[in-house]
């Protein structure tokens, strides 16, 4: 099929990637057991619908990337939405085994204890009550799966699969992903269809200057201040504590809001943060919420 895409002028990125970890898609769809796994419709193995990393890679450029609608690249990649909607430039296929003898499912479980609570009793949660294993299926560690793109642009077609593979690494696809399910790694050299366009454009990439390892601290805030960048100083307990990187704060400590998984915000950790209230009298910040996560 991607041989097909490109006799018909389509610049195809595909490449292939391990699980890092388990990976489970599909854990709450329809099944005969009690849980699911998205496999094919047709010969039963596992697969990742293109849905669901056409959905990663938009993630990762809106979060990692500070991306939205107005960049011209990210509209084109994914589409618009209302009122001027317009389709995405770029198929996301589905990913597929690439090595039989490398694939491999896992059986695992879920152990809720208070399932009793859960389900709206008037018993509330303790020991006492007995834990309910839930057992599913889950891609095992160090299989070998096959991703692919595909536009009529080049341009479009890399930047797509810069996102998705970044996605992978960094974010994870599927279900769990709080609790590091779904991530994978690249260990083998991408195949790519080479064109005049995507050579010049990676020559260019690689001459552009190194970005630096942390966000470069702005000299004056007002209202209209969109995004400031911020340092995690303690993520123990929500709101968690930021230092703002701008001029005349310095030495304050911010709660942050907006945060919900604390353990993707240790100590240290780099981010976008927008002002959530601003005093006019004194011209100063109040309370900050988390905007988006700051990438080098």
């Amino acid at each position: 099929m991607l041989d097909d895409y490109r006799e018909h002028g389509y610049e195809v990125c595909s490449f292939s990637m391990h699980t890092a970890s388990r990976v489970i898609v599909g854990l709450g769809a329809e099944s005969v057991l009690e849980t699911s796994i998205r496999l094919h419709r047709i010969y039963g193995f596992p697969i990742i619908p293109g849905s669901a990393l056409k959905g990663l890679a938009r993630s990762f450029a809106e979060l990692i990337e500070n991306k939205n609608e107005t960049d011209a690249t990210f509209a084109a990649v994914f589409g618009k939405s209302p009122p001027d909607a317009s389709a995405g430039q770029v198929i996301f296929f589905d990913a597929v085994p690439a090595d039989p003898e490398r694939l491999q499912l896992d059986l695992d479980v879920m152990n809720p204890h208070y399932s009793q609570y859960y389900q709206g009793g008037n018993i509330p949660p303790a020991d006492y009550l007995n834990p309910i294993p839930v057992f599913f299926l889950a891609i095992a560690p160090d299989s070998e799966f096959l991703f692919a793109v595909a536009s009529r642009k080049p341009r479009l077609a890399q930047q797509a699969q810069s996102w998705l593979q970044a996605g992978l690494q960094e974010m994870g696809v599927g279900a769990k992903t709080t609790v590091g399910y779904g991530l994978w790694k690249s260990q083998q050299h991408q195949t790519i269809t080479a064109t005049s366009e995507s050579i010049e454009e990676t020559q260019a990439d690689s001459e552009r200057e190194k970005k630096p390892d942390y966000p470069e601290p702005i000299e004056r805030i007002t209202p209209k201040t969109e995004r400031i960048p911020a340092q995690v100083l303690d993520n123990s307990r929500n709101p968690i504590r930021v230092r703002l990187l701008a001029k005349g704060y310095e030495n304050e400590v911010f709660e942050c809001y907006g945060v919900r998984n604390l353990s993707s915000f240790p100590p240290g950790t780099y981010i976008w943060v927008k002002i959530a209230e601003f005093d006019k009298k004194t011209q100063r910040i109040r309370k900050v919420s988390l905007a988006a996560l700051w990438r080098p």
